[in-house]
């Protein structure tokens, strides 16, 4: 037997375009669960598309779909170093920072420093730049701390998040 979570009647297209990218958004996160970074890229570019064309005032929305292809790039990044092919890491690494910055930008607009979406895409983008050159060590550790404060601003001072952050500062590496 067939199961209907929504009855027919009360679906219609402005329901279906709403919930495109929702969809998009879930799917690529189930694919990147199971380190499919490259199909979770994917369904995060067609999460943008679809909020772009359906919902462009779902700023929310397009900050998800930057982050999430933000993220994806920084792990096909990892996996091209881990490759031994370099230049391939620097491109996706790019890709993640651009990304990144873009969703930060929306996340701080419309949530803020205390939310743990704008921390979650801070410390993110200080990974990026830990991962792209020891060059770039100053610029991370400034965004590190930034996160920390964050955190620790939201979530406390001795919470495990701060913990993370201090000891990728001390590293020095992602």
């Amino acid at each position: 037997s067939r199961t209907v979570l929504m009855e027919h009647e009360s679906y219609n297209l402005e329901i279906a375009e709403e919930r495109i990218g929702g969809t998009y958004m879930e799917i690529g996160r189930m694919h990147f669960a199971q380190k499919d970074y490259r199909n979770a890229l994917q369904c995060a570019i067609l999460q943008e598309k679809a909020v772009s064309m359906y919902r462009p005032e779902n700023r929310s929305g397009l900050a998800y779909a930057y982050y999430d292809q933000g993220v994806c790039h920084y792990y096909l990044g990892l996996q091209e170093k881990e490759g031994g092919n370099g230049t391939g890491a620097i491109i996706e690494w790019k890709q993640a920072e651009e990304k990144l910055v873009q969703a930060l930008e929306i996340n701080m607009e419309m949530r803020g420093t205390l939310a743990i979406d704008t921390i979650d895409n801070q410390e993110y983008l200080a990974d990026v730049h830990m991962a792209i050159s020891k060059e770039m060590y100053e610029k991370a550790s400034a965004e590190y701390n930034k996160a920390r404060n964050m955190a620790t601003n939201l979530i406390g001072i001795n919470c495990d998040r701060a913990r993370r952050i201090d000891q990728k500062m001390q590293r020095g590496v992602v």
